[in-house]
């Protein structure tokens, strides 16, 4: 049951701003797609020890143009080993290209440290960068270490969640992320949540 709980929180913190900050794309022949606010992706680090979701929430434009917007970077780590583990240099860039500006590689104020307590999932702030408003995806770079090891630099592209993808993961459904696949989940322990 808790299990459940924890997936159902994360899905209900997604689900909340659904109703704003969308946006719907037509290809020109009648179809239509409807995007959340939000953009997400979640992989290993270290396969079935250490998984990492990062989630963008589009905010509002940044000028009256309506061209850049303000996207909120949030980094979730689950720890699934029964001891805890060390995140250091944890650093977020991206690179903003628009018609108006060349291309700019913009990387969020600091590099983060955190310990992550075994058996969680735990949320990282990671601050917030300028993306494009009618993007579908953005490319980041993430670096981090690991316990003391050699810094990891990874190029991600991380897409924006449609509407009904979003809802799938609501109850009775389970995010994509691989922790949610056998034989990770259901959890056993349950996960804490360390917000």
């Amino acid at each position: 049951m808790q299990d459940r709980r924890v997936f159902l929180w994360g899905a209900l913190a997604l689900l909340g701003g659904c109703a704003t900050g969308g946006m719907i794309s037509s290809d020109g022949k009648g179809n239509t797609t409807r995007y959340s606010r939000f953009y997400d992706l979640g992989f290993w680090l270290d396969e079935g020890k250490l998984g990492l979701q990062i989630v963008v929430d589009h905010g509002r434009p940044i000028s009256a143009w309506g061209v850049m917007a303000t996207g909120t970077v949030t980094l979730y780590a689950v720890n699934l080993q029964a001891t805890t583990v060390q995140l250091d240099g944890l650093a977020v860039s991206t690179t903003s290209r628009n018609t108006l500006t060349p291309s700019v590689e913009r990387s969020l104020p600091a590099d983060v440290s955190t310990v992550l307590a075994s058996r969680s999932r735990t949320k990282i702030p990671l601050g917030s960068i300028e993306i494009f408003d009618y993007g579908t995806q953005i490319s980041l770079s993430l670096t981090v270490r690991v316990g003391g090891s050699t810094p990891k630099s990874l190029k991600l592209s991380v897409p924006r969640v449609t509407e009904p993808q979003l809802a799938a993961w609501g109850t009775g459904g389970r995010p994509p992320y691989p922790w949610f696949q056998t034989p990770y989940y259901p959890f056993v322990p349950p996960l804490s949540i360390v917000d």
